[in-house]
């Protein structure tokens, strides 16, 4: 339901009415809305991961490949998995911490110490969903392969973060 009409159509009068019951016996399952949109945060981060790490060479280029489709293809679960009305809730943070470690997993060998870790991953999910974004939005209007662009930014992304770590001390 999400990626067919969007994040915000999931409501709980959607959810019965596509599953022809009543919004009531809904309350059966789940506490309300907030816990619906918890749980689509969930399998959104878990749907993204298992994307992201069933590669067998685990390069960063094609993990970045596999976040670009997923979120092509999964566009309500993609926003889920930004939106989570409890992003501090436990279930929340183990599954995005999956991803957070697979991303340090792919970072690590390459010189980055201490914050900086962390400092890179944030950048290169920022250039992930950045790249989505503009994609989603049609952004990229030039005759021009979207995976190639892709590989370019994170080749480049990955070469900037190997030259700041031979910089530091």
């Amino acid at each position: 339901m999400a990626d067919q009409g969007g994040y915000d159509t999931v409501t709980l009068a959607a959810v019965a009415k596509s599953l022809s019951v009543q919004p009531p016996s809904l309350y059966n399952h789940i506490s309300g809305l907030p816990e619906l949109r918890k749980m689509l945060a969930i399998k959104g981060l878990e749907e993204l991961y298992h994307c992201m790490a069933n590669h067998t060479d685990n390069s960063v280029n094609e993990i970045a490949q596999s976040y670009l489709a997923f979120a092509l293809n999964h566009p309500g679960l993609y926003e889920a998995s930004l939106k989570a009305p409890d992003p501090f809730n436990e279930e929340v943070q183990e599954a995005g911490n999956k991803i957070l470690n697979l991303i340090i997993k792919l970072l690590n060998g390459r010189g980055l110490e201490g914050d900086n870790v962390y400092h890179a991953v944030r950048g290169f999910r920022s250039l992930l969903h950045g790249f989505v974004m503009l994609e989603m939005v049609k952004g990229f209007n030039m005759n021009l392969k979207l995976p190639e662009s892709l590989d370019f930014a994170v080749t480049a992304y990955i070469a900037g973060l190997e030259a700041k770590a031979d910089e530091e001390p």
